[in-house]
């Protein structure tokens, strides 16, 4: 996993990537969501190496903006966007 998620986005980790032993075997599919500096989260498919990658990213991508859409609703606030809108 990475040590730490830069900005939006979904990152794709394949197996001896993982850092962590226990998961080498396996794909993760991770992103985070949220507003940053208030309320954050990640949310992840862990799958085997031969997944529909594309299906699962896409997957992932959607949850992510859908939940930082309801985590900006509860704060009141707009969800910040990559072109700073």
């Amino acid at each position: 996993m990475p040590d730490k998620l830069v900005g939006r986005g979904v990152h794709v980790i394949i197996g001896k990537e993982n850092k962590a032993e226990a998961i080498q075997n396996y794909s993760v599919v991770i992103s985070q969501y949220g507003l940053p500096g208030e309320a954050i989260g990640c949310i992840a498919v862990i799958g085997p190496t031969r997944m529909q990658y594309a299906r699962s990213i896409a997957s992932v991508d959607y949850l992510a903006e859908v939940l930082s859409g309801l985590i900006a609703w509860l704060y009141g606030k707009k969800i910040p966007t990559e072109a700073g809108n």
